[in-house]
Order: structure tokens, then sequence, then C-alpha cells
């Protein structure tokens, strides 16, 4: 999980400005930040 072990940090860093995060895992911080996300199997 990104967000537990601290590495969302450097992911901001590197993406481009716009990304699709993609599958579960990123869900409740794309929520909170506004980010794009794609997962087929959520709503």
């Amino acid at each position: 999980m990104i967000i537990r072990y601290g590495t969302i940090g450097p992911i901001f860093e590197m993406a481009p400005q716009n990304v699709d995060y993609y599958g579960i895992s990123i869900a409740g911080v794309a929520k909170l930040f506004d980010l794009n996300r794609f997962c087929p199997k959520s709503t």
C-alpha cells in the first residue's frame, strides 16, 4: 500500500500533471487529493 509505506510523495513528484491512477489501493487518496482514478471493478 503506497500511503502506508510513505511512497506516495515521490510518485506525486515524478508523475506528470495529467495522470490516471489505477486500482483500488489509490481509491481513498484519489478522493482526498482529487486525483483521476480508473478501476473497472469499482463504481
